[in-house]
Parts: C-alpha cells; structure tokens; sequence
C-alpha cells in the first residue's frame, strides 16, 4: 500500500466510524476518528516509526479533530 491508497483507506474508515456511530442513542453527537498515516522509512527502528506516527496523531488531535493527518 503507497501513502494515498493508505491515506484514502484513513478517510474511509474515519467516514464509516462517524457515519455508524451516529444512529447510537447513548452517542447523539456520534464517535469521531483522528488518524495518523505515514510510511516505514528504510532508516526506521520500529520505535521511530511508532514515535513519529504518534506526534502526528497528537499534532493531528490538537489542530484538527475528526480528521486524516499524513506524514510528507
């Protein structure tokens, strides 16, 4: 998978989530979806991938909720 199919794939699942959470009665408002995309450098250790993956999330949490941010 290259960075736009998986970031076409976030989008998706960040639709479907808030699409089928909004017919919960405990939920009006419906459950939102921040996600983080980026792809495994030949110079990554797994613990710098998983690091850089989760600043972007919480970058991504911060400025924009309910969203698909991607690493460039």
């Amino acid at each position: 998978t290259n960075q736009r199919e998986a970031q076409e794939l976030a989008e998706r699942i960040r639709i479907q989530v808030a699409e089928r959470t909004s017919r919960l009665k405990a939920l009006p408002e419906g459950v939102t979806a921040t996600l983080s995309v980026s792809q495994c450098l030949d110079s990554d250790s797994s613990i710098t991938f998983i690091r850089r993956i989760e600043h972007l999330l919480e970058d991504g949490k911060h400025k924009k909720r309910n969203s698909v941010h991607v690493h460039k």
